[in-house]
Parts: structure tokens; sequence; C-alpha cells
């Protein structure tokens, strides 16, 4: 009976999941609040539901998941399952909590985590990427949030285990030992603050109303220890180009607050994602590829034209003939003496073209094909037959599969030919 209802239970989940009505709204719906009460990141199904459940209530989701585990049954779900990261280097916060600390304390952190409406590690912190916000270690004011989080009522001990939690994932004086990075969309909180570069206006925006409140320097020019004072003006204001970077504040009196720190907002800072190249590739990981990175604007200028690419060594030129804009990238690998040559250089070339077609591109396809011609008879055919086993000792496999596995999921149609090189060497009549 129990496998004949988890059969029932999968049809009528495959059935419903994805589909835009309202049993499929509340399909998904039901599971997103599953994901913010267990605060675990991802698909809970492939999780073990003996280690994992205490963290879950009651619900339809938590006995299927059961059945799930007891019948070894692997359920997959659609990537957008993951909840976006609002700054690099942020993690789920409780994804720490599991790896770190005893699971007779899990329940506690989160509830009380559940109580002050954290998700991901960066909704602790300021904007500053260091410093852990007082209230959120005191434990006893929520951060009001865009998501819904369950009602919970934390006891003193659920408070101390909380400051614990906090230390083990920050330090012991509450402060990131590695900062977070720069931000990658708008933040979840509720009130979001923007500052102007001249720091002469500070907005409060609330999120679902968009209403807005005004900050401006106190009168005395007040500046304390902790930063500068801004009074309340009580009038609205429209969010224009000026207002450059988030900001984060502390609260002195019902209406005056006091500037913590800043950071750049995003070059599109949207809930649907990077809607720019540059944006785009300062999502991915390991920015290290991208140090030399020369751009014109923000990129946008090419993501759907037909570019001339010419790929030396260890970097590329791409140019656009129509609006004649231009972005060069370099990068640099180190190795061990026998693997570093020419031929690594140009496949770290190829690679990095590669990149630009299959990462940052964005939107919803189709897209255009695109031709790769080189001068490199290797990158082309590791390009052209990319299924094709590697030999036994074939020298850079670990780059070639690397290759390999980009453009495989590359969402732009990518053929390779080969050109011959150096042509501008020879002199014609």
């Amino acid at each position: 009976m129990a496998l004949e209802k988890l059969a029932m239970s999968l049809s009528w989940l495959q059935m419903f999941w994805g589909v835009p009505d309202g049993a499929g709204h509340v399909v998904r719906e039901a599971y997103e609040r599953l994901q913010i009460e267990t605060g675990l990141e991802g698909n809970i199904f492939l999780r073990s539901y003996k280690r994992f459940c205490i963290l879950a209530s009651h619900t339809w989701y938590k006995i299927f998941w059961e059945y799930l585990d007891h019948f070894n049954i692997t359920l997959e779900l659609d990537e957008t399952m993951v909840v976006p990261h609002a700054r690099e280097r942020d993690r789920v916060f409780m994804e720490e909590v599991v790896r770190t600390l005893d699971r007779s304390e899990w329940v506690a952190i989160n509830r009380m985590r559940k109580k002050m409406k954290i998700y991901f590690i960066s909704q602790l912190s300021h904007c500053d990427g260091l410093t852990v916000r007082d209230s959120v270690v005191s434990g006893i004011s929520p951060i009001p949030s865009l998501i819904e989080f369950p009602h919970e009522e934390p006891t003193i001990q659920d408070r101390r285990l909380w400051q614990k939690a906090l230390r083990v994932v920050t330090s012991p004086n509450y402060r990131f030992q590695i900062p977070l990075g720069y931000t990658l969309r708008i933040p979840y909180d509720l009130h979001v603050w923007y500052i102007t570069s001249d720091r002469e206006r500070l907005l409060q925006v609330d999120q679902e109303s968009w209403k807005s409140t005004l900050y401006i320097p106190s009168q005395n020019g007040r500046r304390t220890r902790s930063g500068t004072a801004y009074s309340c003006t009580g009038h609205s204001s429209d969010m224009t180009a000026d207002y450059t970077q988030f900001a984060s504040v502390t609260t002195a009196t019902d209406n005056t607050v006091i500037l913590h720190s800043t950071i750049d907002i995003p070059i599109t800072a949207t809930t649907e994602g990077p809607q720019t190249l540059l944006a785009a590739i300062r999502a991915l990981p390991n920015q290290s590829l991208w140090h030399g990175l020369d751009l014109d604007g923000n990129g946008s200028w090419m993501l759907y034209e037909h570019v001339d690419r010419s790929v030396s060594s260890a970097g590329l030129i791409i140019f656009c003939t129509r609006c004649r804009r231009l972005a060069k990238a370099s990068c640099a690998e180190r190795t061990v003496p026998g693997t570093a040559g020419i031929y690594r250089g140009e496949l770290l070339g190829g690679l990095l073209l590669i990149k630009y077609a299959a990462g940052p591109l964005l939107g919803n396809g189709p897209f255009p094909a695109v031709e790769i011609a080189c001068d490199n008879m290797g990158v082309v055919g590791h390009g052209k037959n990319r299924h094709k086993p590697l030999k036994d000792k074939q020298k850079q496999a670990d780059l070639i599969r690397f290759f390999r596995a980009i453009l495989a999921k590359c969402a732009v149609p990518v053929t390779y030919v080969h050109v011959y090189g150096h042509q501008d060497d020879k002199q014609t009549n």
C-alpha cells in the first residue's frame, strides 16, 4: 500500500509541477515553504530523511519525502528551486549549521533563524560584508523580509544557541573571517536603503508598497564614531540614477539613523538576475579568469550580435563590426613546467572564448548558431569531436575535459572551423 501511495503521489506531482495554474502554484508554493522552513538549499528530497526530518513540520511533502527515502527513490527537481544568492560568497545559513554543529542543536537554532527571518548569511550582515547586525545578534528584533517565514516563539535557551551558531558561522566577535563580496541582486530585506554617490540623500524603499522615505544629513552635520547621522524629511523621493549604492543603517532615534556602510549596486539589480554581460560575468565562479577583462561599457552591445573573434594564446579580442565596440580578456594559469606550454595556452584562449558563449549569455533561446574559426587544429578537433573518448595519455586532458563540458552545456549552437594563422606575414601581388 505504501508503494502504491508513493506512486500516486509521484504521478500527481508530475501532473501539476510547473503548471501555471492554481494547482501548479499551490504545489510549488508548498515546496518553497518546506525549503524556507527547513532552511536547506536546493532539492530536499535528495537528502537523508532520517537525518534532516527534524527540521520539517508534519506536511504532505514531509510524508512524501519519507516514502522516497524509505524506497530509495531519487527525485530530481529543476534548478529553479535554488533561491538566488544575494552576494558573492553568500551561503545558506542552515547549511553552515548542519555542517558544523551537533544535530541535537539544529531544531533550536532553526527556530531562532525563522524568528529572525534569515535564510542566507548575507541577511546577517551589514553592507560591509564583515559585521553582523546588532539586532541579529540580540535575537530580539526580526529583520522584515520579502521571504515569508513561519511564526516561531523561541525560548531563552534557543537564543543562547543562536548566538553560539552565529559565532561558529562567523567568528567569536561576530565578524566574518572572509568578507562577503559584491552584490548580485537586490537584498531580500523588506526595507532597502539606497544612497547617492555624494552621500547627500539616503532613501528607504519598501519593496512591497514601493513607498520611499527620504533622509538627509542632520542639520548640524553631526558625524558620530559610528557614521554620519541622517534625519527623516517625511517626504518621498523618486529612485534615480544618482542612487549608486545600497546602504546599511542603525537606528539612533525614531527619526534619525546612522550610516553604517555601503556597497555598489550591481549594474542591473533585479530579481530576474543579471541582465548585462558584465553583471553575468561577475556572477560566475573563479573570478581570477576575468582579472584581465577590458570591456567597452557593460557588454550589452555584444550579447546577441555577430562578433568577429581573434584568439591568441591565453586571451581573446571580440570586436563588433556593427557598433565598433571592443572587448578584451586574458588569463594566466600557474601549472608545472611539464604541463605549461603553447598548446595549453591555445586551449585556455579557446576556453575563454567559449565561456562568453556558454555562461554569460542571457535571456531565453533559441540562440543563433555561432561559427568559431581557429588556427589551432587541436582546439578545432576537440570542439568538433567533443563526444569522442580521449586517448589514455592525452596531453592537457584536464583542460580538454573542462572545455568539452562547457561546450555540452552551451545554450548556443557552436561549430568549429580551421583557418590558417599568421596570414598577414604573406604578401600578395
